[in-house]
This record gives C-alpha cells, sequence and structure tokens, in this order.
C-alpha cells in the first residue's frame, strides 16, 4: 500500500509578486523534490508525495496530467486542483463543471501540464461568466421578390429575448431572409450572422433552451505553442450566459 507525506505552502509564497495566478516556476520546483501539487484551499497550497525510503529520480509532470483552476469575481484564484480526463472531449465539460461548482467561481481554466519548464502549463479550456449587459443588435429583413427591406436596432440582455422579438415581427411574413450583427459589447460575444431564414430563428430559441446557443471556430497564432485552434460556445447556465474556449494545437 502506498503512503504519502504531505506538505502545505503560503499561497503568497508560490505567486507572483502583484499577479494572481501561480508561478509555475515555483511549483516546479517542489515538483522536482518529488512533490505533487494537487489543491489550494484556505490560503495554503497542498503537496504530496510516496513515501519511499529514497526517492531514485525527480518526479516530474508528465503522461497528460491536468490542472484546473477557479478564479473569483476579482480575478483572484479560490481553488487550484489536479484532475484526470481520460478522455478529450470530456475537457470542457470538466471545465463547465468547475465554473458551476461554486456560486463564487466566475472564471475557469483546464490546462495540460507539460514537462517544459518554461511554459509549464498548456491552456486547453477557458470558462467564463459572461456579464449581464444590454446589448445592442441591428437587424435587417430582405426579400428579393418584391425588394422588400426592413431595418431595426434592439437593446436585450438575452439573446432569446432577441430571437423572440424577430419571431413575433416576422411571423406574418415569407420568403425572407435575415442578418443579425452585434453592434455593442462584442468582447465576450459577438453573435453576427446572415441569411437566416424563419425556421433558423426557431432553431435558435430551441438551441438557448436545450443550453447551447451558438459555436463558431477561429485559427490563432500562439506565440508559446504554436497554431491553434479555438472553437467557441455560448452556453446558457443557471448563472447565466457562460462562454467556453476549447483549444486545439495543430501542431501535435
Amino acid at each position: 500500500m502506498k503512503k504519502y507525506e504531505y506538505k502545505k505552502v503560503e499561497v503568497t509564497k508560490l505567486t507572483i509578486p502583484n499577479y494572481m495566478e501561480l508561478c509555475e516556476k515555483k511549483l516546479n520546483e517542489y515538483g522536482e523534490e518529488g512533490w505533487n501539487f494537487f489543491l489550494i484551499d484556505h490560503g495554503y497550497a497542498f503537496f504530496k508525495r510516496e513515501k519511499v525510503g529514497e526517492l531514485k529520480k525527480p518526479v516530474s509532470f508528465k503522461n497528460k496530467k491536468y490542472v484546473v483552476n477557479a478564479y473569483g469575481e476579482h480575478g483572484q484564484c479560490v481553488l487550484s486542483k489536479q484532475t484526470e480526463i481520460p478522455k478529450e472531449y470530456e475537457q470542457t465539460t470538466k471545465a463547465l463543471d468547475m465554473l458551476m461548482f461554486a456560486d463564487h467561481h466566475e472564471k475557469v481554466k483546464l490546462c495540460e501540464i507539460t514537462d517544459d519548464m518554461g511554459m509549464p502549463l498548456k491552456p486547453l479550456v477557458i470558462a467564463y461568466v459572461v456579464p449581464k449587459l444590454e446589448t445592442m443588435y441591428n437587424v435587417k429583413i430582405e426579400r428579393d421578390t418584391d425588394g422588400y427591406k426592413k431595418e431595426m436596432t434592439f437593446s436585450f440582455k438575452r439573446i432569446r429575448d432577441l430571437f423572440i422579438a424577430i419571431k413575433d415581427i416576422t411571423k406574418d411574413m415569407s420568403d425572407i431572409l435575415i442578418a443579425i450583427k452585434q453592434i455593442t459589447n462584442t468582447e465576450e460575444i459577438d453573435f453576427t450572422i446572415d441569411n437566416l431564414g424563419k425556421g433558423d430563428i426557431k432553431t435558435l430559441i430551441d438551441a438557448h433552451d436545450k443550453g447551447t446557443i451558438i459555436t463558431y471556430s477561429d485559427i490563432v497564432e500562439d506565440s508559446d505553442f504554436g497554431e491553434r485552434q479555438v472553437v467557441s460556445y455560448l452556453v446558457n447556465t443557471r448563472k447565466g450566459y457562460v462562454r467556453l474556449d476549447a483549444m486545439k494545437y495543430l501542431n501535435e
């Protein structure tokens, strides 16, 4: 039976001065001595290592180990622990579950622990609660058959209210195309889409009510880990809208 010894260290001794996140270089210094970081609680970071007669070689973070960090309203790290994720598609679920785990969790980062001393944490999923702000949208309705055009501006806190407004306005219209352009608060959500039919609006309402509202992807050049594909999801939860950015590194 394996036996472990434990060490606790004040979080302030592991953080970069004037910065909220843990200093990975300091974490790895403990890792080289065999200490395995697994949890932050009440201002202390906890490490453990297997008790053996003699440590034959340093223990490094390898073989697909992960760490998930949760952050509070002001960006402070309120929980950090190692975790296991057997399948890639479970990464977003793990991040979302951690975000929803406690009311004070506002942002979560799920990272792979690498053996690169320079960049030991590779971001895989970032999930955060989208601020509940009044958002403005421009909506265009066009019909090619008779040249009909109508343009409107709406402001809503919830995208579903926008979809319902469009559905009500177009209920007696036929053969139309709808374009939506978000014109404020585009940092967290940028809902801009063209060539929607009336059926597409109903599909968007149904998708919203089931949880996932929109999905889109982008290719980003990352200076640390090379080119990556970022797939973004907007999810409707009990905390309001949550955005998840899932990263796949293309040079692997």
